[in-house]
């Protein structure tokens, strides 16, 4: 079932309740537009070419921007992985939202 809310077509949730569904898009109106911001700034979605670039990148969860890559964990993948690093450790990561810095060079 789906209803009409603006200029947006919603669909009702099943499996949480009712409150929480509420809360969850109440929260969503105010992220929605700090998102926009983010990519009318430059950063945008994490996609196909990120991998001959170095990135920062913006995790889900964190409040840091960090310096990371993509890269294939096999030749033959179709999807690209993350790698967040700050000189030392290094770990996978989702992220929100990238910035290519400059292309990457060979080795890197």
């Amino acid at each position: 079932m789906s209803i009409q809310e603006g200029n947006s077509l919603v669909i009702k949730l099943t499996g949480i309740s009712p409150d929480t569904e509420e809360k969850t898009r109440t929260i969503m109106r105010v992220i929605f537009p700090q998102i926009k911001g983010l990519e009318r700034l430059g950063w945008r979605d994490p996609g196909p070419g990120d991998d001959e670039y170095e990135l920062l990148i913006l995790e889900a969860g964190s409040t840091g921007i960090h310096h990371g890559s993509a890269f294939r964990e096999n030749p033959d993948d179709c999807e690209l992985s993350y790698m967040i690093w700050d000189g030392i450790d290094s770990c996978h990561t989702q992220p929100l939202k990238v910035w290519r810095v400059q292309k990457a060079t060979s080795g890197t």
